[in-house]
């Protein structure tokens, strides 16, 4: 991989989720400027993955597949510019809800054996629980940023949080009052 390109990797789908059945494959989503897909796609092409498909704002790519069935280990990855994470937000949201991730798995396990070797057909069968359960995840998700920025008389717990970061804007806050008065 490009050494100087910003990149997030996030590991997701059944794999990242604990004590639930997953096929042996793993699923990434890499996040980077649009910009730099060409140089991260080539990288990758160079080191053995394949493109299956690209949009003008997504790549998937694939590593294991041969032509005799999966290799001991395979890799689905799928590149998008920043922000673009629904796969992030179901993946907590399955790890949230134990009772959601089973009823996946359940799911997964059923359509497996179904369409072993329809990969496609698999992937669309499985779209309708992701797209269903996605904006709850992504709601959960803004309410959770909400609560972590919220101002300190807004938790209940005024005084409870004194960090560094709190100490040093009280000084700071203090030095300027002190030089607005020093320098009317």
């Amino acid at each position: 991989m490009p050494q100087d390109v910003a990149m997030r990797i996030s590991h997701i789908g059944t794999t990242a989720i604990e004590g639930v059945w997953a096929k042996p494959i793993i699923d990434m989503l890499l996040e980077a400027d649009h910009a730099e897909f060409p140089r991260i796609k080539n990288a990758l092409v160079t080191a053995g993955y394949l493109i299956m498909a690209e949009g003008a704002q997504r790549v998937s790519l694939n590593r294991g597949y041969t032509p005799h069935g999966l290799a001991e280990r395979v890799f689905h990855l799928h590149m998008r510019t920043w922000g673009d994470d629904d796969e992030i937000c179901f993946r907590n949201h399955l790890r949230a809800h134990p009772d959601v991730a089973r009823a996946y798995e359940q799911l997964k396990l059923g359509l497996w054996k179904r369409y072993e070797f329809d990969r496609d057909r698999y992937t669309e069968a499985k779209t309708a629980f992701i797209t269903a359960r996605t904006p709850k995840a992504k709601e959960e998700r803004a309410a959770w940023s909400s609560r972590q920025r919220a101002p300190l008389h807004e938790t209940g717990s005024q005084g409870a949080r004194n960090t560094r970061s709190d100490t040093a804007a009280r000084r700071k806050a203090r030095r300027k009052r002190t030089c607005h008065a020093e320098n009317p």
